[in-house]
């Protein structure tokens, strides 16, 4: 009994089962590295979506706790209407200040304006003064690098 010897069309058959078992195997590894990427990337994006919820969580008990101490405070000024309650203070020298003190200050800030427009003026001067000066020294200079041809004689 001896077996036949495959035919060509045989051998090419059972060539292609095999590339097609080594594609699907292939392919089958792929799918599963990909479903696991997938399941990992769902993972993270259901973690992120829980610590948006978080922080939105957050957030709304934050601004129902600075409602109340905002009101609190209020509450706290309208009781205590006095101006050296610490409370009351609007900010580091915002407090309101007399007519008197603000023309006060008015005078003062234009005295200022006045003094530093005099002092650029004075050194708009002296700038002018130098650049005038510069050019009269580049021009000097020149003039003595020309050579002279008076009193020239020839020899």
């Amino acid at each position: 009994d001896a077996t036949p010897a495959p035919v060509p069309e045989q051998r090419d058959a059972a060539a292609e089962a095999a590339r097609l078992a080594k594609t699907v195997e292939r392919l089958a590894a792929s799918n599963a590295a990909l479903s696991s990427e997938n399941d990992a990337l769902r993972r993270e994006a259901g973690a992120a979506a829980a610590a948006r919820d978080d922080v939105a969580a957050f957030k709304k008990l934050y601004e129902k706790k600075f409602a109340a101490l905002k009101d609190a405070l209020e509450d706290f000024r309208r009781a205590y209407p006095a101006p050296d309650n610490p409370a009351n203070a609007l900010a580091p020298g915002a407090a309101d200040r007399s007519p008197a003190a603000l023309d006060d200050e008015n005078r003062d800030l234009r005295a200022k304006l006045a003094a530093e427009r005099e002092s650029g003026r004075k050194k708009d001067a002296i700038i002018s003064r130098y650049e005038h000066w510069y050019r009269a020294l580049k021009a000097s200079a020149a003039q003595r690098r020309r050579p002279s041809h008076e009193g020239a004689f020839d020899g």
